[in-house]
């Protein structure tokens, strides 16, 4: 978009995010208590989403993929949360009133404990039709997630081979890609979010972002003297 502008390109210097892999990782005790208060055994296979109710966040497809999901198997549940992500919220009860009933479906609202959220699931979905930098896939990644992403900003970039991408506003392609890996066996697809964590770790990690930041302002404070 700044290159679009005019912007000149020469000069751009791109630090992407950072994540805290200490923070964000598999937790089997974290798992265990959320998905305990959501009363969701150890042989569902929960898929979510996180991103507050917006036009962005594609909740209509979501929830497409979810009902068609749910018609068909009767081992999966979805849970997704942010702000606005409650049926209290008017527009998402039309929605979800739109679609039907969604008995597989938990609807959180905004959560302060994100790392068990994440480690509550199996797959990890963002729907969105616009992002830039999406933190949700990098953190659920770093939990050795599988996601499931739209073809926008940098999300395929994020993911690369360690899960599924999908056209934007696509309920068909989601639905399918979500079945796909949930189709896998348990190792197959924990071997995918291993894959998924060992990216982060290597090309995303909080300590390698703050380096590049530091090494940026260095070289902003040494500058040679000009004539």
């Amino acid at each position: 978009s700044h290159a679009a502008l005019g912007y000149d390109t020469s000069k751009f210097l791109l630090i992407p995010n950072g994540f805290d892999g200490e923070r964000f990782r598999p937790d089997h005790a974290a798992r265990e208590k959320l998905r305990g208060k959501l009363g969701i055994g150890p042989e569902k296979i929960l898929v979510g989403l996180a991103g507050r109710y917006d036009p962005h966040k594609d909740y209509p497809g979501f929830l497409s993929a979810a009902k068609a999901i749910s018609e068909r198997r009767t081992d999966i549940a979805f849970a997704a949360c942010g702000d606005g992500v409650e049926a209290g919220n008017p527009k998402m009860a039309r929605l979800l009133r739109e679609h039907g009933p969604l008995p597989q479906l938990h609807l959180l609202g905004r959560q302060t404990d994100m790392p068990q959220f994440w480690a509550a699931l199996d797959i990890a979905v963002s729907a969105s039709v616009g992002e830039g930098f999406s933190n949700s896939i990098g953190e659920a990644m770093s939990c050795a997630l599988p996601c499931v992403v739209t073809d926008v900003g940098d999300s395929a970039r994020i993911l690369a081979n360690s899960g599924c991408v999908v056209p934007p506003g696509n309920a068909a392609a989601l639905t399918e890609a979500i079945l796909s890996l949930t189709a896998m066996p348990p190792e197959k697809r924990q071997a995918l979010g291993n894959r998924a964590r060992t990216r982060i770790q290597n090309d995303y990690s909080l300590a390698s972002a703050a380096e590049a930041f530091l090494n940026l302002w260095r070289r902003m404070l040494i500058q040679p003297d000009t004539p």
